[in-house]
């Protein structure tokens, strides 16, 4: 069985994009996501780039390539989640859990508002990747964290969240 699984910052590299390349961009990321249809991919972990286009581009995307975007953290104003947090991949006879994390530094935090004009907002990262665990704890064989930060903050989740077995 394979898992196929990106972190993030996946449809784009600038934080802004000029109306005039827009549709140039959006339709880059929906040649993108069709590869990624067809490679078979599980889950699309969302970085700050990823919503230089707009959450509703990326729920747009999620429907038409009928694959998932998820992050345990990022949510609305009304703190509900805006993606999926999580999905459980069957693999062979084994439940896999794989949810995704952004970073929740203070400058990631910013951008995120910045780039969504407030649509969105980055919550404390080891707070979401504790509540998700023990909500997949019993239901999953394995746990996978697809982490959207930098290496170091890596550390401190493997080491603090128990019950994840990979980063």
């Amino acid at each position: 069985g394979l898992i196929v699984v990106d972190s993030g910052d996946l449809f784009n590299e600038d934080e802004e994009i000029p109306e005039s390349v827009q549709q140039a961009a959006r339709l880059k990321g929906d040649v993108i996501a069709e590869i990624y249809k067809h490679i078979g991919i599980d889950a699309v972990n969302v970085g700050e780039l990823d919503l230089v286009l707009g959450v509703d581009y990326l729920k747009e995307l999620e429907k038409k390539y009928n694959f998932a975007f998820v992050s345990a953290n990022l949510v609305d104003e009304k703190d509900a989640p805006i993606f999926k947090r999580y999905i459980i991949k069957k693999v062979g006879d084994k439940n896999v859990g794989i949810f995704g994390i952004m970073g929740d530094s203070s400058d990631m935090t910013a951008k995120v508002s910045e780039i969504t004009k407030d649509a969105a907002y980055v919550q404390d990262s080891l707070k979401a990747a504790e509540a998700v665990v023990k909500e997949l704890t019993g239901k999953v064989d394995y746990i996978v964290a697809l982490t959207h930060q930098g290496t170091n903050r890596d550390w401190v989740i493997a080491r603090r969240v128990k019950g994840i077995d990979l980063v």
